[in-house]
Order: structure tokens, then sequence, then C-alpha cells
């Protein structure tokens, strides 16, 4: 083997290493719901330019090989390149529907509701993970919790909100669905029992004014 092509093939396991510590971090990124902020999409990104360099120096080793006549192993180089641009396309795929996403959920005009979400009570414990706006068009605001008994959240809420004045929509109180009215605005409390264990609820703050009813006139 010549200088030329270990000074070639050393940088290629290098990078990629980096590759899989890019894939492992990703990974434990996408499973970890309580790491706020655009973390996927910087990893994504990473990974993406990660996957051009790897994938260039993939080929040119296979290109050395194949000078060196070793087909085999230039096939093998080839097939690294091939797995290299599957990867960034994944990463491409991925950035392009966190756009795309992002888009949509950026758009709500919470500047009633944050506040009224702001005022609301926390059962003891409770740790926010994450708060975001709603769909583009309306106006709702959205913040996920985490505690550790989520036995207690509907027991809390329905004795806490009442108290400061909100009004229960519910048929069955206690239930995984909470909804509360005060006025024009809506309290919508989702407990996620699909966990193991099951320690997530989510509060959504929404506008949703009454429709009015106009009376019926009768003839005279």
């Amino acid at each position: 083997m010549g200088a030329g092509s270990r000074r070639l093939i050393r940088p290629a396991a290098l990078l990629g290493a980096l590759l899989a510590g890019t894939l492992v971090f990703a990974g434990a990124e996408l499973l970890n719901s309580d790491t706020a902020g655009p973390w996927l999409e910087l990893a994504a990104s990473a990974l993406l330019g990660l996957t051009l360099l790897t994938g260039t120096l993939f080929i040119r080793a296979a290109l050395v090989r194949r000078r060196e006549r070793i087909p085999r192993r230039a096939w093998g180089w080839v097939a690294a390149a091939a797995g290299s641009a599957l990867v960034g396309l994944a990463a491409v795929l991925f950035l392009a529907t966190s756009f795309q996403v992002g888009s949509t959920l950026t758009g709500a005009d919470v500047r009633e509701t944050r506040p009224i979400l702001d005022g609301l009570p926390v059962p003891p414990r409770a740790r926010l993970v994450s708060e975001h706006p709603g769909l583009a068009g309306s106006e709702s605001i959205v913040a996920d919790y985490r505690v550790p008994d989520l036995s207690q959240v509907a027991s809390f809420y329905t004795q806490a909100l009442p108290k400061r004045g909100w009004s229960s929509e519910d048929a069955n109180p206690g239930a995984a669905l909470l909804r509360y009215r005060k006025g024009d605005f809506v309290v919508i409390v989702l407990i996620d029992q699909s966990g193991t264990p099951a320690t997530d609820f989510t509060v959504t703050v929404d506008h949703a004014p009454t429709p009015s009813v106009s009376p019926s006139t009768s003839a005279g």
C-alpha cells in the first residue's frame, strides 16, 4: 500500500467515525424530548455536511483502488459512498420536512393566549419541557409538561381551575382529556398515558369564542 493511498484512507476513516458519532447524537436527540431548541436541525445539517465530505473521500478511495487493480476493495468504497449518499438524502428529507412543519407552526397569534397560559396553575413538581404556538391561523399555544406522578394531574386541574373561574365542559371529569372554558378562551389538558412510565401531559390554551345564537323572530 502506497503512502498516498494511506493518506487518503485515514481521513476517510476519521470522517466515517465522525459520521457515526453524529448519527448517534441525532438519534439521542430524537429520543430525548427534554431538550428544547433546533438541535435536531443542527445535527441534520452537520450530518449532511459530513456525508458530502465522506462521500467524496470514499469515491476518491475507490478510484485509487481501481488504479491499483484491486477491484474488490474499490467496490467496497463505492458501497460506502452509496451508503453515505443515502444518509445524506435522509438528512435532506428531514430538513425539508422540518422546514415545512415549522412554517405551519409559527404562524399562530399568541398575544392573548400566552398571558393566560402563563397564569394557569401547574401541578407540584411539574417541569416545563417545551412551549410552542399552535397551527398557523389560530391563536392557540401549547405547553408540554413532565411530572413524576401523572395520576395526580387530572385531580389537580379539576380542583384548581374552577377556583380560578374556569368552567368544565367535560361530561367525564377526571379523564385523560379535560376541557375548561372562561369567556372566549378554552383550556385543554391532555394526559398522555402511553409512556412507560407515563409522565407527560399537555396544556393548550385557545381563543374560541362561543358562537352567538341569533334570536328567532316570530310573525306578528
